[in-house]
């Protein structure tokens, strides 16, 4: 058979952005920055497929990867179909957020709207607030829940 698509593709820590599906070819993922490693769970569609990893590059039979704080790793699933006719790469980059960065993931108002609109690569906003607001309460939130 020619299928080199993947059936299933997981991590032990962290969420594949987009969700996983077997059109899809590039993925991220952030991990906490107490996260050190990841497990990758790898299922071809075809069961005669075969599959190769690639970590930064290099050839490995490892499902574990490791990521240094504040690193991002590439990670490639290499399909090869059962008749060596089909291939396709899968590739994944996975982030390891650092204790040190104290960025914002999100910020929000209870009433209002910030300009411009959010970025972690902002600093300072604007509020626009309606005429008949008393009070706002602003939230924000952290990229590494360790931060919080």
């Amino acid at each position: 058979m020619d299928n080199a698509d993947l059936e299933k593709l997981t991590l032990s820590a962290g969420a594949l952005c987009p969700a996983f599906h077997k059109d899809k070819t590039e993925y991220t993922v952030s991990l906490a920055s107490g996260v050190a490693s990841v497990k990758l769970t790898v299922l071809t569609s075809d069961s005669g497929a075969s599959y190769q990893l690639k970590v930064g590059g290099k050839r490995t039979s490892d499902k574990t990867v490791a990521v240094a704080e504040g690193c991002t790793v590439e990670v490639v699933v290499c399909i090869c179909s059962e008749d060596g006719s089909g291939k396709k790469d899968y590739t994944i980059s996975v982030s390891r957020l650092s204790a040190n960065d104290a960025s914002l993931a999100s910020l929000a108002l209870s009433s209002g709207e910030l300009s411009p609109e959010f970025s972690p690569a902002v600093a300072e906003y604007c509020a626009m607030l309606p005429a008949v607001c008393s009070e706002v309460t602003v939230t924000g939130g952290v990229a590494d829940s360790k931060m919080a």
